[in-house]
């Protein structure tokens, strides 16, 4: 008994294949889609807040996701630059092998060392959420809206030269390498730092993060390696 809030912006009908998929694969009793880009917006779907980009969208679903969990907040780069399969069979593990009882949320856990304090040194990548519980859903689902309505201090002058060095990478191999206008850069840099304020906040308040790939450790490396040289790849593809 599995609720899903997934966040689109745009439209696909190749998503709507893969969606019934995921629904089928994972035997869902609720899938809720948040599309961010209202234009484009079906009539099943609901007007995405977008106002902190997934973010925001993210504690939107959160709220309105029902049942006693586990649930799973994720957004369409499952279709575009994740192997979905693999990671939906890794899921199908987690969620049989879970503690359903345990105050904690379980995702893609990242690291970009521990030098600077606006970064933790263990993160979730801010694409995909397993939550066992309601009580682990409420939880996140506050801690995000509270980030989201909260105005970002100035950063520190390390992280400052580390958001500058990870949006505009020398090298293919590094970093972002998406259309670089100025309202695309302010978005991914926002993303960026809501990404680590959120693992942060939940340190603060003692909710552990956890690795998918606890279940399945080799799965979890294959499925890394995967989705990293398809990203590269795809960067490679825009020269």
């Amino acid at each position: 008994m599995i609720s899903i809030g997934l966040v689109v912006y745009g439209n696909s009908a190749k998503w709507q294949q893969q969606i019934a998929g995921l629904k089928k694969d994972l035997q869902v009793t609720q899938l809720l889609v948040a599309n961010n880009d209202h234009q484009n917006c079906r009539p099943e779907e609901i007007k995405g807040d977008n106002s902190s980009f997934e973010f925001s969208a993210y504690a939107q679903l959160g709220s309105l996701l029902e049942g006693d969990g586990p649930f799973v907040i994720v957004n369409d780069t499952l279709f575009k630059t994740h192997w979905q399969q693999g990671w939906t069979r890794l899921l199908q593990k987690a969620i049989a092998r879970m503690d359903r009882r345990e105050l904690v949320v379980w995702g893609d856990i990242r690291t970009d060392g521990d030098d600077i304090p606006e970064r933790p040194a263990l993160f979730l990548a801010s694409w995909i959420f397993v939550l066992p519980n309601r009580q682990s859903l409420e939880a996140f689902v506050q801690i995000l809206s509270e980030l989201c309505a909260a105005k970002m201090q100035e950063p520190s002058s390390a992280y400052a030269h580390f958001l500058q060095w990870w949006t505009s990478p020398s090298r293919r191999l590094f970093g972002w390498h998406g259309l670089r206008t100025a309202e695309n850069l302010q978005r991914k840099i926002r993303s960026i730092r809501l990404e680590h304020a959120l693992s942060a906040a939940l340190h603060q308040k003692n909710i552990p993060i956890h690795s998918l790939g606890h279940f399945s450790p080799l799965a979890y490396k294959f499925l890394r390696l995967f989705d990293r040289l398809r990203t590269r790849l795809d960067s490679l593809k825009s020269l």
